[in-house]
């Protein structure tokens, strides 16, 4: 996600930065669905912490985590601008970024409150109740902005991505509710377990491959893939949820389904993932 909104910030919110980059919309939803499992992860984190502390123990419950208070949501927000682009409605792009700005304000909050050696100042902590309410706030934006893509990421993305999702919304849950089951008597916190996302990244292609639908046999290109789904272009006009073939030179056919369509260009989820070591990988062209 840094790398496509870096390059759209270098050359400009214009029609030809777009269509440079038109091929990564799909890539750029994904990353910024992940961007927004791991802030949100963070989020329960923090609170589920100070749900479990006082003023005099905030800071010693927190030193361990203090990574997590840096804020990173600007790079998310700016690809946000580009929602349109992501087939992403508005109202939920609103959402997200209404999520990020509130989860940045909990985070200052949080650090102008830790004192230097890592705890409340003493004239501060009668207000460690109010920033407590404020990051049960901050996950019940969570929760709404999770459930606003989660529409979209069962229609695009393989299941893990809604599985992670139903994972961390629990975990918000339980920390906008004051629940501190998760954190035993000696400031320790047992965290739920995601599941594993896909191990290969994305690249892109320019390869020539058949699909064969029901209705026939035509050409296509090949865009970009990854172990999970393929990217391709072409003339026709598939339909979300259409099962499909796609047949290679030198192998067997690819079972895969339509997620997503745009245009010219379909997004296709593999039946069968592909091993990292496969040879279509090193046959870009």
């Amino acid at each position: 996600m840094v790398a496509i909104v870096s390059h759209l910030a270098a050359f400009g919110d214009t029609a030809d930065a777009r269509e440079q980059l038109r091929l990564d919309w799909s890539f750029l939803f994904e990353s910024i669905l992940s961007d927004l499992h791991w802030s949100a992860f963070q989020a329960g984190t923090l609170t589920c912490l100070l749900n479990a502390s006082d003023g005099s123990t905030v800071g010693r419950l927190l030193q361990p985590w203090r990574n997590l208070l840096q804020d990173n949501s600007q790079i998310a927000i700016l690809g946000l601008r580009y929602h349109e682009e992501m087939d992403l409605p508005r109202a939920a792009a609103s959402e997200i970024v209404d999520f990020y700005t509130s989860l940045a304000k909990a985070k200052s909050a949080i650090q102008s409150r830790i004192s230097s050696r890592s705890q409340l100042a003493s004239t501060q902590r009668g207000g460690n109740a109010q920033i407590t309410g404020e990051w049960w706030s901050v996950c019940t934006r969570g929760i709404k902005a999770l459930h606003g893509l989660e529409p979209l990421v069962k229609q695009r993305l393989p299941v893990i991505y809604v599985q992670n999702a139903e994972i961390i919304v629990e975990l918000l849950r339980e920390a906008a509710a004051g629940e501190t089951r998760r954190v035993n008597q000696w400031g320790e916190i047992t965290l739920p377990v995601l599941v594993q996302r896909r191990g290969t990244p994305r690249i892109s292609m320019n390869k020539f491959c058949r699909i064969r639908t029901a209705q026939g046999l035509f050409g296509a290109k090949i865009l970009n893939a990854s172990s999970q789904g393929l990217g391709i272009s072409s003339d026709v006009t598939l339909a979300v949820g259409q099962a499909v073939s796609v047949e290679l030179d030198s192998r067997n056919a690819i079972q895969a389904t339509v997620v997503w369509t745009r245009g010219s260009q379909t997004g296709l989820r593999l039946s069968t993932p592909l091993s990292s070591t496969d040879p279509f990988f090193g046959a870009r062209n």
